[in-house]
């Protein structure tokens, strides 16, 4: 056929790679939600800051704006009162994040 490229053909096979999702990890938007509950925790109980300071920190800890932070917090209620009933301690935070200073 005149103008069909067959010379590579029978060589050169097209490369088909399996398809990636693009977007956001599940998996690390959890772990960071559940770090950002257990910096909030910290800050509660550990710290004498209000609670407009402490969202505030957080934003500029996590580079998330207020309102996020807040639609978090509020999705993440139960692991804040898992966290509040067992009374979780600084040494506990800093051996499970060991990257923050508690």
């Amino acid at each position: 056929m005149i103008g069909a490229r067959t010379l590579f053909t029978d060589i050169v096979t097209e490369e088909t790679f399996p398809s990636v999702s693009k977007g956001r990890s599940a998996t690390l938007d959890a772990a960071r939600n559940e770090l950002l509950c257990h910096r909030y925790y910290y800050y509660l109980t550990f710290t004498d800051k209000r609670y407009e300071a402490i969202v505030t920190t957080l934003s500029d800890e996590f580079f998330l704006s207020n309102i996020t932070i807040v639609e978090i917090l509020k999705r993440y209620i139960s692991t804040l009162q898992r966290l509040r009933n067992e009374k979780i301690g600084k040494t506990i935070l800093a051996k499970k994040y060991p990257h923050f200073s508690w």
